[in-house]
């Protein structure tokens, strides 16, 4: 081989030494773009608040608003949230700074925190001894402010699990005086419950006042043959009874009363409550043959009459089904308001 020239030795070297210094620079460049794109990664950051909570039900949301600060340009690249599910999902951002990236993830979750609403009517309701009552009856509404409205189930149905129902809690004894507390449990789609109370109160049933009530009693003789009074009154059992029926085609209670005195001459007045107000007051001790007695369905006003023959017993028009018959005053079921002697 040639040796090469001192010239020729001397460009090779120089050629060398370019090149070297060439690459020397670039990757010097290149440590220092490194380090300046790690710099600046590093400083950037996604702060978030301290509340990422979403409320169930709720139709959209704005990612953006969970940040607290950004020291760059920020985007949302991905959301796993479902606003009709409580439970925890995931939103995904990315921030950038000088055409470098960082991605950040944060945590939120959805939750219910909006209570079923319960509307009663009453308070408070008062009713008698013997009453009865609906208790649904006393219940608006109970409605979910997302889900709409809840529907009831009966109170031996709820339990640990159960959900997107209500029940009212409590037992009312509608037979006894005394004040009872109901309660109305509604539990939303998502376990969320609330209850609302009223307050039932059962009365001891007043007494009624009789319309014969405050009378004056005596016990004179009767003004008409009381035997033919009887005579009268059996001789018409197994009669019709007619409604509005005062003659021997079809009686009602108060018209064969007034029929049968008729036939003795004396006029009594059509109705119950009319004969409940005509002739003596006779105590039932002294009840007596011809007299007139008078039944009530209701313990007040007068309903029903008939004619005592004795030994207990009455004839009377007692309905469309037996027509005239006799019957025992101490099993015939309506209340006795009073005994007339005309």
């Amino acid at each position: 081989m040639k040796k090469l020239t001192k010239t020729k030795k001397g460009q090779v070297l120089w050629s060398l030494l370019v090149t070297s210094m060439t690459w020397t620079l670039v990757f010097s460049v290149y440590l220092y773009d490194q380090n300046r794109r790690k710099e600046i990664y590093e400083s950037i950051n996604l702060l978030f608040k301290d509340n990422t909570i979403l409320e169930y039900g709720t139709e959209t949301y704005n990612p953006i608003n969970f940040i607290k600060k950004a020291s760059g340009n920020v985007s949302v690249i991905s959301t796993k949230v479902d606003l009709n599910q409580v439970g925890k999902g995931k939103i995904t951002y990315e921030v950038e700074k000088e055409n470098i990236t960082k991605t950040f993830t944060v945590d939120v979750e959805v939750q219910d925190t909006k209570l079923p609403e319960i509307k009663i009517k009453k308070e408070e309701i008062s009713l008698y001894v013997g009453d009865s009552y609906d208790l649904k009856e006393n219940i608006e509404s109970v409605v979910d402010p997302v889900d709409g409205e809840i529907p009831y189930i009966e109170k031996n149905q709820i339990n640990e699990n159960t959900v997107n129902a209500y029940s009212i809690l409590g037992d009312v004894d509608f037979n006894k005086a005394g004040e009872y507390t109901l309660t109305v449990k509604a539990i939303d789609k998502n376990g969320g419950s609330i209850e609302k109370s009223f307050k039932m109160k059962v009365n001891e049933r007043p007494v009624p006042k009789s319309i014969l009530a405050n009378v004056t009693y005596s016990n004179n003789g009767p003004s008409a043959d009381v035997n033919k009074v009887k005579e009268l009154a059996y001789s018409y059992l197994g009669y019709p009874y007619v409604s509005g029926g005062s003659s021997p085609s079809g009686f009602d209670c108060s018209g064969f009363v007034a029929y049968i005195y008729s036939q003795v001459g004396l006029t009594l007045p059509r109705s119950s409550s009319g004969q409940a107000f005509y002739g003596q007051n006779i105590l039932k001790q002294n009840i007596s043959v011809g007299d007139v007695l008078i039944w009530s369905s209701d313990g007040v006003h007068a309903t029903h009459t008939g004619i005592y023959v004795g030994d207990g017993v009455m004839i009377h028009a007692a309905n469309a089904r037996k027509g005239v018959i006799e019957s025992n005053i101490n099993s015939w079921p309506q209340t006795l308001l009073g005994i007339k002697r005309p």
